[in-house]
């Protein structure tokens, strides 16, 4: 059975994602993947919404309060998961 060879990353490609969209940013252009070069055209994320729901005595009525958990982010392309794809400082860049 054959091997099937990795496809080689771009030479320019930053060993961290923050710095890809950074690079991104500044080579005007969309941010790729660190994991698999693509651009990242989606990002996926599973959220976890609890709602609480508190009496209030003054309204005599529920309050509700959301909470919840997330997982990492991943590439739409390669499913590679990294917290930094969805960093909103990042996206202040755009």
């Amino acid at each position: 059975m054959a091997e099937v060879a990795e496809k080689a990353l771009p030479a320019d490609l930053p060993d961290d994602q923050t710095a890809e969209y950074e690079l991104a940013h500044k080579e005007k252009r969309q941010p790729r993947c660190i994991d698999c070069g693509q651009p990242l055209d989606k990002i996926l994320q599973t959220q976890y919404t609890d709602l609480t729901w508190t009496w209030n005595s003054e309204t005599m009525s529920y309050d509700k309060h959301d909470g919840g958990d997330a997982e990492k982010p991943s590439c739409g392309n390669c499913g590679g998961k990294n917290w930094d794809l969805c960093d909103e400082d990042v996206y202040t860049f755009f």
